[in-house]
């Protein structure tokens, strides 16, 4: 279920923040945590009212940062993805409802314009927050939610979403067998460099042909690819 003013960027307690570039380092799951705590507690010393507060943040911890390898070197990885203040997950601390300066997202290397219009071309098709409401499911929220490649795929099989909708509000005991081949689908898909470094920015062509799928479960070895391909089959 759907709570108030939740987006597939913010959920219950989970959060995306792929296109702030955060998946873009080359960090494991206990070191991007103990960054984004380090973010959060440095930005908590910034003066909201002052521009070279901002300023010399960003030029601080972009600092820090450059050091560690990135996936893609021209994606950006912007240093005010923390915990904003009073907020409980992670996200955009210059954002404006943060900060209470509608022209605070400035600061960052996008800009407030870009900042507050894009959203990612899965955010756009899971319009119903369905799919958002199974990536809640599991720890790696962020980086299902924002895998184009892999959503393009479930939302070529005729009536995904709406089988999915079913999958989650009816009867578990119905829908387990469904539900148990998805999540063996993203499990393996997790598991795919690909999604280690995962930026939402990745534009894909609808398509279910086999050469495609397979691709996507590139790192697996040949049987478990087919076995993948089946499973996919099965969903629709």
């Amino acid at each position: 279920m759907t709570g108030p003013g939740e987006n597939a960027c913010q959920r219950r307690g989970v959060s995306c923040g792929a296109c702030c570039g955060i998946y873009n380092l080359t960090l494991g799951e206990d070191d991007r945590s103990r960054l984004i705590r380090d973010r959060t507690a440095e930005f908590a010393n910034v003066d909201l009212t002052q521009a070279g507060s901002f300023a010399s943040y960003r030029q601080a911890r972009e600092a820090v940062e450059a050091g560690i390898p990135r996936f893609n070197a021209e994606t950006y990885v912007c240093p005010f993805f923390g915990i904003p203040r009073g907020r409980d997950s992670a996200g955009c601390m210059v954002h404006p409802s943060i900060t209470g300066n509608p022209h605070s997202q400035n600061f960052s290397f996008y800009g407030a314009s870009i900042c507050q219009t894009y959203d990612c071309p899965n955010k756009e098709r899971d319009v119903n927050l369905v799919y958002s409401d199974y990536c809640s499911r599991f720890p790696e929220y962020a980086r299902l939610m924002a895998d184009t490649r892999f959503f393009n795929l479930l939302i070529s099989l005729p009536g995904f979403l709406q089988t999915l909708a079913a999958a989650l509000d009816g009867d578990p005991a119905e829908r387990a067998d469904w539900l148990s081949r998805l999540d063996a689908l993203a499990n393996a898909r997790l598991l795919a460099p690909e999604s280690q470094a995962v930026a939402s920015f990745e534009f894909r062509r609808f398509t279910n042909d086999e050469e495609e799928l397979l691709d996507v479960f590139g790192h697996l070895n040949q049987f478990d690819r087919v076995r993948m391909l089946d499973t996919f089959r099965s969903l629709g």
